[in-house]
């Protein structure tokens, strides 16, 4: 895909009321946790920069127990899911990887990800018995969504403001008219998928010839992008992304840019 589109795509929202927790925004939560199961003060933070809302842990952990999702000794257990509803969708996105293959679709993988200053590994190491820490501080939040499919073609979408409806709306609209043959494109249930500017514009998209594939709630293994941002936090960032807001925007543009190319992903 090669290029990528940049938060000019839209206007930036407009300051507010502060939005609360509700219930609709429970499965962006608990997405948030997933994220940081070991770091419920960073998903806190990352919460707080989405949805203008601190929440407490306390309160994090009343919406985990809520959902269905426990947390035991600092590490998110496995949260419930239907097992059938998994199972088949693993089998129907199995034949949308074969036509693909075969060159009949183009299969893409959608998803959402957050960068700031707080490295995911706070240290590593180099030589025996030399640690090496790695800066970390408080920064402002990136916001990459993007399209990857296994071929390593890849169309992200960058901001630097919260993530919206509109932002996501505007992101699939940009892929559909980039899109050249029929695409499926592969996507969590989050609600902001669902909300009444994103159905609104589902018709339109398929006239252009892209179709949406939700999977099951709980199922972040379907959904093949999930590894281009372990990759992204653990292995391509440098340590001197974290030195500042602008080391880390520059890096990751780079990185973004050079994703199918100097940064490519094996997958099985």
């Amino acid at each position: 895909m090669g290029k990528y589109q940049f938060d000019s795509l839209i206007d930036k929202p407009r300051s507010g009321r502060t939005p609360l927790i509700h219930s609709e925004m429970h499965d962006e939560v608990i997405d948030i946790v997933k994220k940081n199961p070991r770091q419920l003060k960073s998903a806190i933070t990352e919460i707080q920069e989405k949805f203008g809302k601190k929440v407490s842990v306390k309160t994090l952990k009343r919406i985990i127990k809520k959902t269905d999702v426990g947390v035991e000794d600092g590490n998110l257990s496995k949260a419930k899911r239907n097992e059938n509803e998994f199972r088949e969708a693993q089998k129907e996105i199995e034949i949308l990887k074969d036509e693909d293959k075969a060159n009949i679709i183009d299969l893409y993988y959608f998803d959402e990800s957050g960068f700031t200053g707080v490295p995911e590994i706070p240290y590593a190491w180099q030589d025996e018995d030399e640690q090496l820490l790695l800066p970390s501080g408080k920064t402002s939040r990136i916001n990459v969504l993007g399209f990857l499919n296994k071929q390593n073609d890849f169309f992200p979408c960058v901001f630097d403001c919260s993530v919206t409806s509109d932002i996501v709306t505007a992101c699939f609209d940009a892929f559909s008219r980039y899109i050249t043959k029929r695409t499926i494109v592969v996507l969590d249930n989050a609600p902001i998928h669902h909300s009444a500017i994103f159905k609104s514009q589902i018709g339109t998209w398929e006239e252009r010839g892209l179709f949406l594939y939700f999977i099951p709630k709980y199922s972040p293994e379907l959904n093949l992008i999930e590894i281009l941002w372990k990759h992204i936090k653990y292995f391509w960032l440098s340590t001197s992304a974290y030195k500042g807001f602008e080391f880390l925007k520059t890096e990751l543009n780079n990185i973004l840019a050079s994703v199918g190319k100097e940064f490519t992903i094996s997958f099985s």
